[in-house]
């Protein structure tokens, strides 16, 4: 392999300048011969233009190789020496691998030995994998292409970064850190992390891959107008924002497992079907959303992660998905209105309360479905909502309303310190059991229906042993008819402490049911009378 002597003169491109494997003839490097500086190199080696070779060894190398600004290209190793800094001379000189200048590019390994690149890195967009032995510092502008794969340890850019060819590089390990003042542009997804007290300026949108962390900046522009995407395949996704701002933020990929880090602000949210975790309680991450938000089916099995709507772009839109297991969300929007545009299901230990906003239902129905046990609905507002069939407690903070239908079946167990105002309140499981929280009023103004069966009574009763729940039928002139109370259906219903002197009396047809009526007020077990003597409240 030719071997750095500088006999002749400085000129990489003299063959007599180098001597093959120490035998004394001569040949410059090509990309498919190695270009060795060792101890014995003590002239000094100038390209004076773009340069080839397959390996770039510097081995106890003690004189200089001037790059200028040209391009050293490598189709394969790279070992440097840990002085390597003041070893090469130049100014916008560039070190590139994945080279496919005469001869394919292959698969290298990059070895620092300590030592730091003092010009540029660049990378070739060839299919091959570049490892890097022990971690790598570059203190000029590194750009890499949609191609390689990279693994082993860090990659550090003082100056800038690019990501470029429009594809990802999601399958790489290795983790890039910007540590001083450039531009950073990710085009292609990559692993990044920004640790540096300079300025960083963020040119477009950004394509993450397994993270985005920000550790420390002195001063970041751009972010706060530039989407942020994931795209993490099958690997854990870390964002960690710092508590800053992003314009849209997204998850691209649904196999996979996203950490949120911190709190961080934006626009729009578009999260697909995944785990998302938040920091280990008692921390907390929040991500506030400014705009739409939209989500599919996701998880969360461990950490803390809140979301607050606070509708301050304008009219938010919650758009059809899934609600999250373990998620807090909370809808905070001022005199800005929040709309449903789809489903809502809710899982798993979600918690969606609204503490300020309008909100437009439009036609949505809205499920709460298996596999929810616990889950806490505060101060929303339903077109229809459907509970179960399943056994499910769900906690009301603040007062829920449903204009339409809630239906229900299962073992259901309402909890918190509100309600629900409802338009009609329907079981038509036979065998279901209801349990209302005590002392709590939960309102029909229209339809009451609860239809069990003679072998299957549904259960109705108060969460208290000794205190009334109150479920109040409460609807006026408007709703009968010639041939009966039109809202009132309740067939094979065993009631237990339920208080309903705030509105009609509640007929229970409960055929040879026994005790169908324990401790209810305004209950009465029998047929409904003709609404001609029936008293109603207006």
């Amino acid at each position: 392999m030719p071997i750095w002597r500088g006999t002749t003169n400085t000129d990489w491109n003299t063959a007599s300048n180098w001597v093959i494997d120490g035998s004394g003839n001569s040949g410059v490097p090509t990309a498919t011969t190695d270009a060795i500086f060792d101890s014995g190199s003590t002239n000094p080696c100038v390209m004076g233009a773009n340069r080839s070779c397959r390996d770039l060894i510097f081995s106890s190398f003690t004189s200089t190789l001037t790059v200028a600004t040209f391009t050293l290209q490598v189709n394969r190793n790279v070992t440097l020496q840990s002085d390597i800094s003041s070893r090469i001379s130049g100014t916008t000189g560039t070190l590139r691998m994945a080279s496919t200048t005469g001869g394919p590019a292959l698969s290298g390994t990059l070895t620092s030995n300590g030592g730091t690149w003092p010009l540029n890195f660049s990378a070739g967009a060839a299919s091959i994998t570049i490892t890097l032995a022990d971690a790598f510092t570059c203190t000029g502008n590194a750009s890499i292409a949609t191609g390689p794969t990279y693994s082993g340890s860090t990659f550090s850019v003082n100056g800038n970064f690019t990501s470029a060819g429009g594809g990802s590089l999601v399958a790489s390990s290795t983790n890039f850190i910007m540590t001083g003042t450039g531009t950073l542009s990710l085009a292609a997804a990559c692993n990044m992390e920004l640790n540096t007290t300079g300025t960083i300026t963020i040119s477009g949108n950004i394509t993450a891959g397994r993270r985005f962390i920000i550790t420390a900046v002195g001063s970041l522009v751009g972010l706060s107008t530039a989407n942020l995407t994931f795209i993490s395949g099958s690997s854990e996704g870390i964002i960690d924002l710092g508590g800053r701002t992003v314009q849209d933020f997204n998850t691209s990929t649904s196999v996979n497992t996203y950490t949120i880090r911190s709190s961080f602000t934006c626009r729009n949210i578009s999260l697909l079907a995944a785990t998302y975790n938040g920091p280990i309680a008692p921390s907390t991450a929040t991500i506030t959303v400014e705009g739409n938000y939209n989500f599919a089916s996701v998880t969360t099995t461990n950490g803390r992660l809140d979301i607050v709507m606070n509708g301050a772009t304008g009219t938010a839109t919650i758009v059809n998905g899934a609600m999250f297991s373990g998620i807090r969300v909370t809808i905070n929007a001022g005199s800005n209105t929040i709309t449903y545009a789809g489903t809502i299901n809710f899982r798993e230990g979600c918690s969606v309360t609204r503490t300020s906003g309008l909100i437009n239902a439009g036609l949505t129905t809205s499920s709460i479905i298996n596999p929810a046990t616990v889950v806490t609905i505060s101060g929303m507002i339903f077109n229809n909502l459907t509970i179960g069939p399943t056994s499910i407690t769900i906690t009301q903070n603040a007062q829920n309303t449903i204009n339409g239908v809630l239906s229900m079946g299962g073992t259901v167990t309402f909890a918190g310190t509100h309600g629900f105002d409802t338009r009609d309140f329907v079981c038509t499981t036979a065998g279901s059991t209801i349990t209302l929280q005590s002392g709590v009023n939960y309102t029909v103004t229209s339809n009451l229906r609860l239809l069990g069966t003679n072998a299957s009574p549904i259960l109705l009763s108060s969460s208290s042993p000794t205190t009334r729940a109150f479920l109040t039928l409460n609807y006026g002139a408007s709703m009968l008819s010639g041939d009966g109370l039109v809202s009132h259906a309740v067939y094979f219903v065993r009631a237990t402490r339920i208080d309903s002197s705030l509105g009609q009396t509640i007929w229970n047809t409960f055929g040879s049911i026994s005790t169908p009526l324990v401790d209810t007020v305004n209950w009465n077990p029998g047929s409904r009378p003709n609404p001609t003597s029936y008293t109603y409240i207006t």
